[in-house]
């Protein structure tokens, strides 16, 4: 089985947690400084700009997210680690001129500061 979970926070803390279906917390990690989001944005720009051909590329917004981590597939253990998301919007140009726009995400651990892949 899986879970849903709806996490909200704001400048005050976690306003609301909702967990639906079967997941039960192991152990939790000491509390950890996050990884400023301006450097985390930077890292994003950084990643578009060393690409030699890169289209327009638009962050559309930010937002902090837990994302799974697999530690064991087979008994179904996943660890919680927090993320900021970045959604990006490119305009990309094919062969015969037309313009359209793709949308992709960018992770970058919360923690460490690492793209999550």
């Amino acid at each position: 089985g899986g879970f849903v979970g709806l996490l909200v926070l704001s400048e005050r803390g976690v306003e609301l947690l909702q967990i639906s279906g079967h997941m039960s917390v192991e152990e939790k990690e000491e509390v950890q400084p996050l990884f400023p989001a301006d450097k985390a944005l930077t890292e994003v720009k950084n990643k578009f700009e060393q690409l030699l051909s890169c289209p327009p590329t638009t962050v559309e917004r930010g937002d902090l997210v837990y994302v799974p981590e697999i530690i064991d597939r087979n008994a179904g253990r996943y660890r919680l680690v927090p993320a900021w998301c970045f959604s990006i919007r490119q305009q990309l140009t094919d062969i015969t001129g037309s313009v359209m726009e793709q949308e992709s995400v960018v992770l970058i651990h919360a923690f460490t500061g690492d793209e999550i892949i």
